[in-house]
């Protein structure tokens, strides 16, 4: 990548996400973001916005970057929380 890290936002990396406070992340710039920040408003348009453990909101997460189509995002979530269950209660 020819981006330097500290550059990017914080929806850029699955692992930051989930390290934030979903709150503050709602309240960011609508046009920032890109992919991490669709995946992020689709996973809490699909599943609300239920405080749930870092492990069940990855999976919302991956869930909803592999249905919107961005694999490499699904994956990377995957990697960024290694407790993430592969069966959830979905909404």
């Amino acid at each position: 990548m020819s981006e330097d890290l500290d550059s990017r936002g914080p929806f850029d990396d699955p692992a930051a996400v989930l390290r934030a406070d979903r709150a503050v992340l709602r309240g960011g710039t609508a046009g920032e973001g890109g992919i991490g920040r669709e995946v992020f408003t689709q996973a809490e348009a699909v599943f609300g916005r239920a405080e749930v453990g870092r492990a069940e909101f990855a999976s919302w997460l991956q869930f909803a970057a592999t249905v919107l189509g961005h694999h490499d995002y699904a994956a990377r979530v995957a990697e960024a929380e290694p407790a993430l269950p592969w069966r959830t209660v979905w909404a």
